[in-house]
């Protein structure tokens, strides 16, 4: 027998019943109804008293996926933060097909949008990364500047693919890029240094400005031997980050 849309609100009541595997069956009923009871469900996480029911409105609506994407994103502006909250923690589950629209909302006008839809991006994690990095080279100087908050915030896992990026064609993802692993800080330096040997002199030159930012005295060394490279722009950006380091004379 096809379930639809009439046995949603009953089967939402359900998720307050005391028993779990009654809960977990409305649960899984529900997920199958998919797109249609993707309303009330929110309707659910917004103004159901019953903790229980939230939690289970969810639990749901990460079952169901993308066709709840669209509609949590707009409930990142909700009135209430426990409502945001749940909805950044719903987005983080879902995924992968959340990253795209989370990316677009950077650049939604109210600041809860853009502020929740980084949390919830950095939940979502390295797959978000690439993406994310794409973002730091749009047009709108708000997307560039969330994605890069959303990327310092992932850390470690966005590394490597930021060092990538230090030799990308467009000039203001390179320079994004170096920002966000200076914000990264600490666990950038090993990756930065050996970055400093990469074939292409443009992720050189970029590996040293950062350094020079993070003033890592690990970095010393490296840069003095880069005061030799065949490249005139990186040995400028090594001996100023000597500088900036402490080191005036080598």
């Amino acid at each position: 027998m096809k379930v639809g849309a009439p046995a949603v609100a009953p089967l939402i009541a359900v998720l307050k019943d005391e028993d779990p595997d009654v809960r977990r069956n409305a649960i899984e009923i529900l997920g199958k109804i998919g797109a249609l009871s993707v309303g009330s469900l929110i309707r659910a996480l917004k103004f159901d008293e019953d903790p229980l029911v939230r939690a289970n409105a969810v639990e749901t609506l990460v079952e169901i996926g993308i066709p709840a994407v669209e509609p949590l994103i707009a409930v990142l502006k909700d009135e209430d933060p426990d409502v945001q909250k749940n909805a950044v923690e719903i987005l983080g589950r879902i995924g992968v097909p959340a990253v795209g629209p989370l990316i677009a909302a950077l650049k939604d006008e109210d600041p809860r949008v853009w502020k929740n839809g980084v949390e919830a991006l950095v939940k979502i994690s390295t797959p978000a990364i690439e993406p994310l990095i794409d973002a730091l080279k749009d047009e709108d100087p708000h997307v560039r500047k969330n994605a890069g908050e959303a990327l310092g915030k992932i850390g470690a896992p966005a590394v490597a693919p930021l060092i990538v990026a230090l030799k990308d064609e467009n000039p203001r993802g390179r320079k994004n890029a170096v920002e966000v692993l200076v914000r990264i800080g600490t666990p950038a330096v090993d990756a930065l240094i050996e970055a400093l040997r990469d074939e292409n002199s443009r992720v050189r030159e970029n590996a040293a400005w950062a350094l020079g930012e993070l003033k890592d005295v690990r970095s010393l060394e490296p840069l003095i031997a880069v005061l030799k490279d065949r490249d005139p722009c990186v040995r400028i950006n090594a001996a100023w980050a000597l500088g900036e380091i402490g080191i005036t004379e080598v």
